[in-house]
């Protein structure tokens, strides 16, 4: 026999705690158990990803920044080729974190 849900119905349940006593206690214990285990899951799979989240944009503000000091640099010393491209990692490394964070919500 099968049935949908972490329990039986109420009439197997019945049958259980007939062929064996305290089995129904055991059966709601270990769907505790597991609905338990499957929510700490579900928190740790949400803070990994907003640590990542987190990690990912340290990193694309870094490279965003470091290309923004570059393109500075290069202007100051009046070579403007040597600007374009870092200007365009820049670019699309802040539109890497903006873009990102829009798909992960």
């Amino acid at each position: 026999m099968t049935y949908e849900g972490p329990l039986p119905p109420a009439s197997e349940f019945e049958h259980y705690e007939r062929v064996c006593p305290g089995a129904a206690d055991r059966i709601l214990a270990m769907a505790e158990k597991e609905e338990s285990h499957r929510h700490e899951t579900e928190d740790r799979i949400v803070n990994s990803v907003i640590k990542q989240t987190k990690v990912g944009q340290v990193f694309a503000f870094s490279i965003a920044f470091g290309s923004l000091g570059t393109v500075i640099a290069s202007l100051i010393m009046d070579r403007p080729f040597g600007a374009i491209a870092p200007a365009i990692l820049a670019l699309t490394s802040l539109a890497a974190v903006f873009i990102g964070n829009k798909n992960n919500k």
